[in-house]
């Protein structure tokens, strides 16, 4: 007889996660195959295959370094991420009136080229959470969207920003209250800088006086180029290159 795992060769150059049958993010080794699942069911989905990619964001699961916070604070490791361990931080309000953002800058992106911006997000306090990318040489282009980690709802969906042109948004519920955040869309068509940045926002409104005790969980923030499915897609704490398997 002759067994399936001998009918199919399988490659892949570097470790890549899954979504197991818990619901929580597992980590396969070089070329051990990917089963993945539905993280609310827990229904196999099967063989997880992917092309090659690359996360351009540093530090995608600390957000205590690398990106700016105006007007929040962070408290690191402190609600359970998705893996199931407790490395998510808490992005809370400052008591000031304003803007309450975290925020990081890229360089020497591709030019009229679709980029989307994913994180995993919980609700602290009923905040809604906007995803803005703006051109950093003129922030009068970009795209955004909100979206309510308390209800797993899009607010407002993707929506162009001057000559940037919005594309898609999206988000799925990744069990335990954490949901997946989407954002596809272009910066427009000399963008080579994407300014990236989460608000804690009151309903929709982006300035105002802020509340300590209330704010948003994140966890694996990543930009990557051109879009790509709700499925569960490789995270890391720094920017890496995911080869296809």
């Amino acid at each position: 007889a002759i067994s399936g795992q001998q009918l199919i060769t399988h490659t892949r150059a570097s470790a890549g996660t899954y979504v197991g049958s818990d619901g929580l993010i597992k980590t396969a080794t070089t070329n051990e195959a990917r089963f993945d699942h539905d993280p609310v069911t827990g229904e196999s989905l099967g063989l997880l295959r992917e092309e090659q990619r690359t996360n351009l964001l540093l530090q995608s699961e600390d957000f205590s370094t690398t990106w700016t916070i105006p007007g929040l604070t962070v408290s690191a490791n402190t609600e359970t991420a998705p893996t199931g361990l407790a490395t998510a931080d808490g992005l809370y309000e400052t008591a000031a009136t304003g803007e309450h953002r975290t925020r990081q800058f890229l360089t020497g992106l591709a030019a009229n080229t679709n980029h989307t911006v994913s994180a995993y997000i919980k609700d602290i306090g009923g905040r809604n959470v906007q995803i803005r990318v703006l051109d950093t040489d003129n922030v009068a282009n970009g795209y955004l969207a909100i979206f309510s980690p308390l209800t797993g709802t899009i607010i407002t969906d993707a929506t162009s920003v001057g000559s940037g042109t919005a594309v898609s948004a999206s988000i799925v519920d990744a069990k335990n209250g954490w949901y997946r955040v989407l954002l596809t869309g272009n910066g427009g068509a000399a963008c080579t800088k994407y300014t990236i940045d989460f608000f804690s926002f009151l309903g929709i409104t982006a300035s105002f006086a802020g509340d300590i005790t209330k704010g948003f969980y994140v966890w694996g923030a990543q930009l990557e180029v051109g879009a790509f499915p709700t499925s569960y897609i490789p995270t890391t704490s720094s920017t890496v290159t995911r080869s296809a398997d």
